[in-house]
């Protein structure tokens, strides 16, 4: 479909339209303070619900989706790494939740959120 990119939006699948905005308050939100996306779904639903928007947002599943392949389009122009532990921390944060397990019990596979893995289906 076109890219509306340089209109501030972005073509989800020809049929969903989202704003880089809304998508960038996400990305902020999840950066700043771990916010689950559930959690942040819903605070958009209630948005909509409080100014009577005829139709509702997506499901969080949805949106999940849709940030990821946002983000997969992004042009990270720095590091995404700890200035302090690195890109392996001793501690890792999942979707706003802090696990609590020693380094040494983490697999070697980890990779930070940003990391794209090579076999990530096209779409």
């Amino acid at each position: 479909g076109p890219d509306l990119g340089t209109l501030g939006l972005f073509n989800y699948n020809n049929h969903s339209v989202f704003t880089h905005e809304l998508l960038d308050e996400y990305t902020s939100a999840y950066t700043l303070a771990e916010t689950p996306f559930s959690a942040w779904t819903q605070g958009v639903v209630r948005r909509y619900m409080i100014h009577g928007s005829s139709r509702p947002f997506v499901s969080v599943e949805v949106f999940r989706n849709v940030w990821f392949s946002y983000v997969h389009l992004q042009a990270w122009t720095s590091p995404k790494a700890c200035p302090v532990c690195g890109p392996s921390p001793a501690a890792t944060i999942w979707d706003g939740i802090t696990l609590a397990y020693n380094k040494k019990h983490l697999l070697a596979s980890l990779q930070p959120p940003t990391q794209i893995h090579p076999d990530v289906p096209q779409r």
